[in-house]
């Protein structure tokens, strides 16, 4: 038996030694710059405007940056890797500019980027020049409105000293948008949601990638305090105001995902808590995912399966939803399908299709409810569910739409030189806030204006509520 232990003992030990060395040239190799948990940005002191933005520790700022910061028409707010602020006077900066704007028609865009972005502000690709660009655009077509900015930043850009180590960096990006989504970010939103009230401006809340992660979780408690007020509350609560907007209860009149790199079960949780959201409500988040997309497809996948196996405080998800109608048909599944999957990859979570309208008519964009019938894919870290078809889950308050290429082509979109772009003082091609994106936003907030639960946003969600195969067992679930 000694003999036997000593034979192996060696071995043993080399092996164990080899882990440590691999474990230890790792955790070297993935450490970031010390750039990626920095406050790029201060609010100073200016003359004539009271306070202003100025970068930290560099004179380069991309110009289109300056001219919004100097306009008065943007604020950035940082977060550091734990989600805590970095500055309260970023808060204060962006409240004064907020109430700053014209109140006769303000618009007021808080942004979320994702993965791979910072609020660097010599960045020529970063997200933070090309949100700045879309406020400026707005401000440009329609100068009988205000558009302000809020850009929302947080470490999304690990800053690796080995870029192509870089995927492996998602576990720790991901759950830095848990430490985000909590009671600091959501306080200042509804700070700002109050001051919108008060003043009737209107709140659009756009999260990108990760950041619709961020979006999504922030959304969500003003989303059921909505939704149980109008399907729950007394008729004397209700009453207090007869004038009252109850939708000013959610954290904006707005909320749109783009690409959102987020788990579909979130989604799921969603909508089944807001089943029976009212079709004369206006949805709470609407979710937009290109068909071109590869990263919320085979990347989050790729990515959740080294999760699984590589951390070890991550749990293999395999529990199964075992439920039955009244006629005994199964519709159970398996937890781990809506974890591989994002909303926008899921079949069962898709409310349909959004494409630019070719036929000249009024309406910019058409908008359908039929889905391909096709399975969700699976693999053997994340098991199938039983039924080949998942079955679509009501849509409540959320949205979950496929887009064209020709609203947004891939993940974020394609850059284009400022000669391959149309119009007189437009200095690049915003990525995600391209000009079809642009439109499709302005339609959205349209519709929102004239909503009266009768149009085909209402009638998507009948459809895809109808053939629902949650119907009949939401009662008992």
């Amino acid at each position: 038996m000694k003999e036997l232990s000593s034979k192996f003992a060696i071995p043993l030990i080399v092996v164990l030694l080899i882990c440590v060395i691999v474990m230890v040239s790792l955790n070297i190799l993935m450490r970031g710059n010390k750039e990626v948990l920095v406050q790029h940005w201060e609010v100073v002191s200016a003359e004539g405007s009271g306070q202003t933005l100025v970068a930290r520790d560099t004179t380069e700022v991309r110009p289109q940056i300056l001219e919004a910061i100097e306009a008065r028409k943007l604020a950035i707010i940082e977060f550091d890797d734990s989600g805590d602020s970095w500055a309260g006077s970023q808060k204060n900066y962006a409240t004064t500019i907020v109430d700053e704007a014209n109140w006769r028609g303000t618009t007021i865009y808080v942004y979320v980027h994702g993965w791979n972005h910072n609020s660097r502000p010599d960045r020529a690709d970063g997200d933070l020049v090309m949100f700045s660009q879309f406020i400026l655009n707005l401000n440009q077509q329609q100068p009988e409105q205000d558009h302000v900015g809020v850009y929302i930043s947080w470490p999304g850009d690990p800053s690796l000293r080995f870029s192509f180590l870089g995927p492996l960096s998602f576990p720790g990006r991901r759950a830095a948008t848990s430490r985000l989504a909590s009671p600091t970010l959501l306080s200042y939103l509804m700070q700002l949601r109050a001051k919108a009230n008060k003043e009737n401006k209107t709140v659009v809340l756009i999260g990108h990638s990760f950041g619709g992660r961020v979006v999504e979780r922030v959304m969500t408690p003003s989303m059921q305090a909505y939704y149980n007020l109008k399907r729950h509350g007394s008729a004397e609560l209700k009453s207090l105001s007869e004038d009252a907007d109850h939708r000013k209860l959610l954290l904006a009149d707005l909320t749109i995902l783009i690409n959102p790199a987020t788990e579909g079960l979130h989604a799921r949780k969603v909508k089944l808590a807001s089943r029976r959201w009212p079709y004369s409500e206006f949805p709470a988040i609407i979710s937009f995912t290109s068909e071109t997309d590869p990263h919320t497809g085979g990347t989050w996948k790729t990515g959740k399966t080294l999760e699984e196996w590589l951390v070890p405080t991550v749990p293999r998800q395999s529990r199964y939803y075992n439920l039955s109608d009244s006629n005994g048909r199964e519709i159970g599944e398996y937890v781990g399908g809506y974890l591989s999957h994002t909303s926008g990859h899921d079949r069962r979570l898709l409310s349909g299709k959004v494409r630019r309208s070719e036929n000249g008519e009024a309406e910019a964009f058409e908008i359908a409810s039929d889905l391909d019938e096709s399975p969700i894919s699976s693999n053997f870290l994340f098991p199938r569910f039983k039924e080949e078809v998942g079955h679509l889950l009501p849509t409540g308050g959320y949205l979950v739409f496929r887009i064209g290429s020709e609203i947004l082509d891939g993940h974020s979109g394609e850059y284009a030189a400022a000669s391959d772009v149309e119009g007189d003082q437009m200095d690049l091609n915003p990525t995600i806030f391209n000009p079809e994106m642009t439109a499709l936003m302005q339609y959205l907030l349209q519709k929102l204006e004239t909503y009266e639960g009768n149009d085909v946003l209402s009638e998507v969600r009948k459809s895809q509520d109808e053939a629902s195969g949650y119907h009949d067992v939401l009662e008992a679930w």
